[in-house]
């Protein structure tokens, strides 16, 4: 894992200039973005980045699967297996998602490709917290990894604290009982 302290088009052109393996994954904030790359070359990745004039921290963490990445197009044949069947219908309220960095439409649907397309492109959380702050939309359903475990920054905290967090749907809770 890699924080870096710029906006996500800068950190996209740093990490398509890397000359290691680095892709964003998570746009936290106006001038914050997370990023992975390979344990092994974790060193080679900061002095890339520094060398542009930008800043960055490595903190500690375990690995990390490599979710919201490229790398999982290579999964995609199995991803798509349970999905097969579905009949997804059109939204009937707006939805923000955080791959879009915006609102969805009601009448959008969602279908496999989507889903498909989900795990291999960054999140947007700035940009869907805010679109939704700016429609006046103030309780969220955060689905997904645990409700923001990334966010230490005053503009992230800023964007939790003027929102009500429902829990976050999980593996090991059926969603009836989080939206009861």
């Amino acid at each position: 894992l890699v924080v870096i302290k710029t906006d996500f088009e800068t950190a996209g052109r740093v990490a398509g200039a890397c000359p290691v393996e680095l892709f964003v994954v998570l746009v936290l904030d106006t001038d914050c973005c997370l990023a992975f790359c390979p344990q092994a070359v974790v060193e080679v990745v900061r002095q890339h980045i520094t060398a542009q004039a930008i800043s960055c921290i490595t903190p500690p963490t375990q690995l990390i699967w490599p979710y919201h990445s490229p790398h999982l197009a290579q999964h995609l044949a199995a991803r798509a297996a349970p999905l097969q069947g579905l009949q997804p219908q059109p939204l009937a309220r707006p939805c923000y998602l955080g791959t879009a960095g915006r609102q969805l439409p009601i009448g959008t649907v969602l279908g496999v490709a989507y889903w498909l397309a989900l795990i291999q492109y960054p999140v947007n959380f700035q940009g869907v917290s805010s679109a939704a702050l700016a429609d006046g939309y103030r309780l969220v359903n955060p689905v997904g990894a645990a409700p923001f475990p990334f966010l230490f920054e005053p503009t992230q905290r800023a964007i939790i604290q003027a929102m009500q967090l429902l829990p976050s749907l999980r593996a090991d809770e059926p969603a009836r009982t989080t939206f009861a």
